[in-house]
């Protein structure tokens, strides 16, 4: 069975993988859930892969998938040298968000949008 380790955006949770994790029962998953003092402190991303890395470091991983901040993460890991083949991105920006998506997730937003069920 091949090995993959999901990693999930900053504003997401492990619960965006709940219909992938249905449709791919022939992959043997780690999901990792980033600690609120971990995301609290983290003043850059390399803050989350360091503390990803402790967890991982030693491990073999047949694929990486990653959504968005977890892609960055997931590309600073195969930079250490992290034992893994295949890397997948999903909606990973290499480049900070411009002023406009940055303002979209405001106070306001998160309150008007939260009545909005994704999944």
């Amino acid at each position: 069975m091949k090995k993959a380790l999901l990693l999930y955006g900053l504003n997401c949770t492990a619960a965006i993988w709940k219909s992938f994790l249905n449709n791919m029962q022939e992959l043997e998953t780690e999901i990792l859930t980033y600690p609120h003092e971990i995301t609290m402190s983290a003043t850059e991303v390399m803050d989350l892969t360091k503390w990803v890395w402790s967890k991982v470091k030693g491990r073999h991983y047949d694929i990486i998938i990653a959504h968005s901040m977890g892609g960055v993460i997931a590309l600073q890991l195969a930079a250490m040298g992290i034992d893994c083949q295949h890397l997948i991105l999903i909606e990973t920006n290499l480049r900070p968000a411009n002023p406009f998506y940055r303002n979209l997730m405001t106070a306001e937003h998160m309150i008007e949008y939260d009545e909005i069920k994704l999944m």
